[in-house]
């Protein structure tokens, strides 16, 4: 089942907006961060529950496709959230 990207981003975001440390701008970047890549996301995870389902260039393109988007959205995320920047 695929996740509703609108609704992750919102949940998200008013998270971060209730926690007080956070301003509007940097709890929506938060959210986007954390939700553009779900498509990417759900692709590997149905990968990783049934590998042998997916076969060869197509996996090979829901694994490269995860690695190319998701890691640079967390790490931003996570500057932010952490306050690492």
């Amino acid at each position: 089942m695929k996740p509703s990207t609108d609704e992750a981003a919102k949940g998200i975001h008013e998270l971060f907006m209730q926690s007080g440390a956070f301003s509007e701008e940097e709890a929506r970047e938060i959210a986007f961060h954390l939700t553009d890549w779900i498509d990417n996301l759900v692709s590997f995870a149905d990968y990783l529950e049934n590998p042998r389902a997916v076969e060869g260039d197509r996996a090979m393109d829901v694994i490269l496709k995860f690695l190319a988007h998701a890691p640079n959205h967390l790490h931003a995320a996570a500057e932010r959230a952490l306050n690492l920047e």
